[in-house]
């Protein structure tokens, strides 16, 4: 594959020793047809970094925080309380976090790619997804979820077969984010002195409401 023409997407675990049950990541590698070209979960982060180093992806995106709140006293960044305004919930990535051990893990894989020349962008599957939806998937570990993300990404041209784990939906969605922002049709979200968060869509709706709940609209007045 030719420099610069592949996206890589990263589903990035809590790091070994962590008090999580320890996984290897999950990737997805896309081509500038949209074609996933490989797509697995056996990476340690010596892996990915060569992985990076074969590939020569255009971007990756890496689904962790990775950036810490400019304030140290704030749970949240400002990217995440503005999904959060938009009815996307996440965890925080600040003060007292469990997820702290991610956050370290997404920070130091981003500043070692990005030392060897990578574009790294930060997203969030869920809210990839929802936004590709136009509402909130439901949960990722019910096959209604698994399946509703297969469909998302399938309406865009990209084909994963039943059965797939949500790691590498996750992983595949992530891809195709960083896909869409390279083409110039993605959004960011967050302050960039602080860390953005890269969504797959020029424009975001002003609330996501959950998969199959619509809004009700306000009467007109005399009905």
């Amino acid at each position: 594959m030719a420099e610069g023409l592949a996206f890589l997407g990263l589903d990035l675990p809590f790091p070994p020793g962590s008090t999580r049950k320890p996984r290897l990541s999950a990737w997805a590698l896309l081509d500038a047809d949209r074609r996933l070209v490989a797509i697995e979960d056996a990476l340690t982060d010596d892996d990915i970094l060569a992985l990076a180093a074969s590939h020569h992806p255009r971007a990756i995106a890496i689904d962790a925080p990775l950036s810490c709140p400019r304030d140290p006293q704030a749970p949240y960044r400002a990217g995440e309380r503005e999904l959060l305004r938009r009815g996307i919930r996440l965890y925080p990535s600040g003060r007292n976090t469990f997820i702290r051990p991610l956050v370290g893990r997404g920070i130091c894989l981003k500043a070692a790619l990005e030392g060897e020349g990578h574009t790294v962008l930060e997203v969030y599957p869920y809210a990839c997804f929802a936004v590709l939806m136009g509402c909130l998937p439901d949960k990722k570990a019910r096959r209604a979820g698994r399946e509703q993300r297969r469909d998302a990404l399938a309406k865009q041209g990209i084909s994963l077969e039943e059965g797939r784990s949500h790691h590498l939906l996750d992983a595949a969605v992530a891809a195709y984010t960083a896909y869409r922002w390279a083409a110039g049709e993605g959004s960011a979200v967050g302050d960039p002195d602080e860390g953005r968060i890269v969504l797959p869509a020029p424009a975001l709706k002003d609330k996501y409401l959950k998969y199959g709940v619509q809004r009700s609209e306000a009467p007109l007045p005399g009905v």
